[in-house]
């Protein structure tokens, strides 16, 4: 089964996503500007306020290849229960001191996959942004078997952790990367 994803709402400086990931409506805000991430952030630690001090993120970062030795990171991609914020880091003027507060919480337990550059990448972008201990789940999951997925794709992980078989998703082309979102 293939998300199905819906465009709720594209104003200037922002669009809204709706994903049907295998009957969850998950929330995707895609940005650069500082305003609707700060506001985004706000409103998700108002909604999981019951769960500071054992708050999840997920996070993931992506860069654009090119011909330098090292690409910085691009955008910044936050999840939060069944909200989703994908920060343009490269078309962002400023990040908001919230979000740099909130990357650096030691209370809070910030997760990927196959993230291994990922704080680095942070570090070269032009915002310089840190975050505090990055870590990769592959690393702490097992299959029902015993048997270690720390070499395992993202879709196995998926399927043996969660139940959900398909296909790895990934969305190109949508304006993830435009300033007019």
């Amino acid at each position: 089964m293939t998300p199905e994803i819906t465009i709720t709402k594209s104003p200037y400086d922002h669009s809204l996503f709706i994903v049907d990931f295998f009957g969850t409506a998950i929330e995707v805000t895609v940005t650069f500007s500082a305003s609707v991430a700060r506001k985004w952030l706000h409103t998700t630690l108002f909604l999981r306020r019951r769960y500071m001090g054992r708050l999840v993120v997920g996070v993931g970062v992506q860069w654009t290849p090119w011909n330098g030795n090292d690409p910085p990171a691009d955008t910044l991609q936050l999840c939060v229960g069944t909200r989703c914020l994908i920060f343009q880091l490269s078309l962002a003027d400023t990040v908001p001191r919230i979000l740099r507060r909130f990357l650096l919480n030691p209370n809070i337990t910030f997760v990927g996959i196959w993230n291994g550059s990922d704080e680095k990448k942070l570090l070269m972008s032009v915002h310089e942004l840190s975050i505090h201990r990055l870590l990769d789940l592959r690393k702490y999951v097992l299959a029902d078997d015993g048997e270690s997925l720390d070499r395992a794709s993202v879709e196995r992980i998926v399927k043996e952790c969660l139940g959900y078989e398909g296909r790895d998703y990934t969305v190109y082309g949508n304006g993830f990367g435009s300033k007019n979102p």
